[in-house]
């Protein structure tokens, strides 16, 4: 049995489960969260509002005028700055198509062909490590096949030294 000042202690600092200290529960950070989110939520609805009235509701909005002609600009740059300008295209697009490449293209350690093989409960566990001549068996098996195109899988039953069943199914991809 724990004391009265252990057990103060304990449900002070939030020690003990909620079994050992008699179903007390004391009102945690939760309710703080929420109220805290709840506050940020409203502060951000009254700016969008401010704002929208701001920019849309008046009648002389800000519209910037740009003016920019490219050929008197690029004319205006010496021999290095365009060397530059052109470096710096060059590794935008190299940067652009590798994390094309990155986001689109398959990862090598993603091609995998998974197998899992499940007892009576539908668990891998409790397989089946003996049967009598007559008696049933009961066990799931599953191929998914992720390579990334069709495959053709072999699933073979094998007692001792004799094939019981044999089995060649193709799958696509996922």
């Amino acid at each position: 049995m724990i004391s009265e000042k252990a057990y103060t202690s304990c449900v002070s600092n939030g020690a003990l489960h909620r079994s050992q200290r008699g179903g007390h529960r004391s009102p945690g950070p939760a309710p703080r969260l929420a109220a805290l989110v709840g506050a940020i939520r409203l502060w951000q609805i009254l700016l969008a509002c401010g704002i929208y009235y701001a920019i849309l509701m008046t009648e002389e909005r800000y519209l910037p005028h740009i003016q920019l002609d490219l050929n008197s600009w690029w004319a205006a740059q010496d021999r290095v700055n365009r060397i530059i300008y052109f470096m710096l295209l060059g590794a935008f697009l190299l940067a652009s198509v590798s994390a094309a490449a990155i986001l689109l293209l398959p990862k090598p350690g993603d091609q995998f062909t998974k197998f899992y093989m499940l007892g009576p409960e539908s668990l891998a566990e409790h397989f089946p490590r003996q049967s009598a001549p007559g008696q049933p068996i009961t066990v799931t098996l599953g191929l998914t096949n992720r390579e990334h195109h069709e495959h053709t899988y072999r699933v073979e039953v094998w007692a001792v030294d004799y094939l019981l069943h044999c089995l060649d199914q193709g799958l696509f991809d996922g």
